[in-house]
């Protein structure tokens, strides 16, 4: 299985600690949000690569970080060539950009930079070993103005998924996607015919969005621990609090 992180946003909602630094480097817990997601990611026993995707602004940024982190087996970043938010190529242009260069024909796991989370893996991976088919990880926020700011996803009874919107102006469910994906190797090759399609490049909810309506895709609910979309100032504070807590009570 091969990881790809897409990293090449600007961060333009945490300014302005995000000026000079990308998002993905803040820390949490005295630790970048990127070892937070990496060290879940390499609990996995499948994953052979991570593959970061930066832009050009922070590609230095990234590159300093990889050569001072300790656990940097097995993990490359590669510079889509923009350089302002004007030019950027959008989480879906990026994942495409890493699956031709490398020519992925293998499983994909899609993990969004800006999340951080508690929650093992491994459940879902063993869900998509199950199904064999995309798995999107969804989280309850219980609120639908919450919801508002997100992938919206309705399931069935068997965990298909029925219905996506991206930020939806009136969510019909409080289930979001979290940012983080499996695809099978079959449908790797979607990325590209979803681009050719002429359709928004942006978010990686857009593909979600247009890919249930042509295979069977199905959520995978994290019910119990804590994660976040380190979207705001605020939810960064609150990342902080929760893990700075948690790291006081184990010490306790």
């Amino acid at each position: 299985m091969h990881v790809l992180i897409p990293a090449a946003g600007y961060g333009t909602r945490l300014y302005p600690l995000t000026k000079n630094i990308p998002k993905a480097l803040l820390k949490i817990d005295n630790k970048p949000i990127f070892e937070h997601i990496i060290a879940k990611v390499k609990e996995l026993p499948k994953v052979k690569k991570i593959t970061v995707i930066s832009n050009d602004f922070f590609y230095e940024k990234f590159s300093e970080w990889l050569s001072g982190f300790e656990d940097n087996k097995n993990i490359q970043i590669i510079n889509d060539g923009t350089r302002n938010e004007k030019e950027r190529l959008g989480s879906i242009g990026d994942i495409n950009l890493a699956i031709e260069k490398f020519k992925i024909k293998e499983d994909v796991l899609v993990v969004n930079s800006d999340n951080v989370f508690e929650f093992s893996l491994q459940e879902s991976l063993n869900y998509f070993n199950e199904k064999k088919a995309p798995i999107i990880c969804l989280f309850d926020v219980k609120s639908k103005d919450l919801a508002k700011l997100y992938g919206v996803i309705k399931i069935d009874k068997n965990n298909r998924i029925t219905d996506f919107k991206e930020k939806p102006e009136k969510p019909e469910s409080t289930l979001i996607s979290t940012g983080i994906y499996y695809f099978p190797k079959n449908t790797v090759p979607f990325f590209n015919q979803y681009l050719a399609e002429d359709k928004s490049s942006d978010k990686s909810g857009y593909f979600v969005e247009w890919l249930y309506k042509k295979v069977p895709t199905y959520g995978y609910l994290y019910k119990k621990e804590a994660w976040f979309d380190i979207g705001s100032l605020e939810s960064l504070k609150e990342a902080q609090n929760c893990f700075l807590r948690k790291r006081e009570e184990h010490e306790n």
